[in-house]
């Protein structure tokens, strides 16, 4: 998702989802009109009708050209798509340089998709150091501010304690794919965690859609196994529903913040927060099929010891943490109720933090 719940803590390894909305499908011979006049968006549209076989025969070949078409005039979606298709080995050989390059593109013109999708491709090995996001800078934000409730689009978020520091706010879009333009409205927000002597212990980047959207949206699943990174889909292949838990093994929090959250670092230096060489993150992922979306990252220092509540799980990748994978599920379960929940609140699990 955008221009999104980067949840960057989108490493969003949490690649936001393609989304479709189908209530207005454009025909198709009045969008190949267009896109043959060389309108950018009817060139996206019409790879994406290529893509999932609206109208016309699926065609990754035809999707693939219609998507550089589009890309190649700088529409956003239209480069993010082609990252996907070079990604993915569809309709052109797999080329994932390429891939981060098209995504990049579409990152620098917001689009909150590429940028989870480059946060995405960081947990596969080669790529972290060619993968960038770009986001709005937050607003100068000098005090320490904490606090045990927070608001995040319409999300009410409730902590246990107060040592959270909210670092700030920014205001994004999630950008609609497939058959139509548009964007859900969505908020980010980011909390910073620190031990009595000013230590890093965590941060959390929360992203939840602004209000409840008037359109039927297809999620296009994205929550799949991966090399350090344990997951877990929840929407069981429900695809008009996204519902997606990942847990890492060893990343650096510093280069996880960098693809997810890059606003957060200066932040972090005029607090003079050092971050840890070695951390995991858990990140959980939400989107129903009325437009609401809702994403926590959730990053910890390596020595952060979530409650040990679990048992060790053979099936887990080397170094993901069972207690770790077992908090996760505790986090998901919160997610998924307040997102189905009127009253939109999130109840963040408890943490504690112990030390080696």
């Amino acid at each position: 998702m955008k221009n999104g719940l980067f949840v960057v803590l989108g490493i969003a390894w949490l690649a936001s989802p393609i989304i479709s909305s189908f209530a207005q499908l454009p025909s198709l011979s009045e969008t190949r009109v267009k896109a043959e006049q060389g309108d950018a968006q009817a060139q996206h549209n019409l790879g994406a009708m290529y893509e999932k076989g609206l109208g016309v025969a699926k065609d990754d070949v035809q999707a693939m050209l219609s998507y550089r078409k589009a890309a190649d005039q700088g529409n956003a979606l239209g480069q993010n798509n082609l990252g996907v298709m070079y990604r993915d080995g569809r309709g052109v050989a797999k080329d994932d340089a390429l891939a981060v390059t098209w995504f990049r593109k579409a990152a620098e013109q917001g689009n909150d998709l590429a940028q989870k999708n480059l946060v995405a491709m960081s947990t596969q090995e080669g790529d972290a150091k060619s993968a960038e996001a770009v986001m709005a800078p937050l607003p100068a934000n000098r005090k320490i501010v904490r606090g045990t409730s927070f608001d995040v689009g319409r999300v009410s978020l409730r902590m246990l304690d107060a040592a959270w520091e909210d670092i700030g706010t920014s205001r994004r879009g999630l950008a609609y794919t497939g058959d139509q333009s548009g964007e859900i409205p969505s908020v980010t927000r980011y909390l910073l965690l620190r031990d009595d002597d000013g230590k890093f212990r965590a941060a959390l980047v929360v992203t939840a859609s602004r209000g409840v959207g008037a359109v039927r949206m297809t999620w296009t699943q994205n929550c799949r196994p991966q090399q350090n990174v344990h997951v877990v889909d929840n929407a069981r292949r429900n695809f008009i529903s996204l519902d997606c838990l990942r847990v890492t093994g060893s990343i650096s929090p510093q280069r996880y913040l960098e693809l997810a959250a890059p606003d957060m670092l200066p932040e972090f230096a005029t607090r003079k927060v050092a971050l840890p060489r070695a951390g995991y993150a858990v990140i959980d992922e939400i989107g129903l099929e009325n437009g609401s979306y809702l994403a926590v990252q959730a990053v910890f220092a390596a020595d952060f010891n979530l409650p040990n509540d679990a048992s060790a799980n053979d099936a887990l990748p080397a170094g993901v943490k069972p207690e770790a994978v077992a908090w996760g599920g505790r986090l998901a379960e919160a997610v998924r109720s307040c997102a189905h929940s009127l009253s939109g609140a999130l109840a963040f699990p408890p943490i504690t933090a112990r030390a080696k």
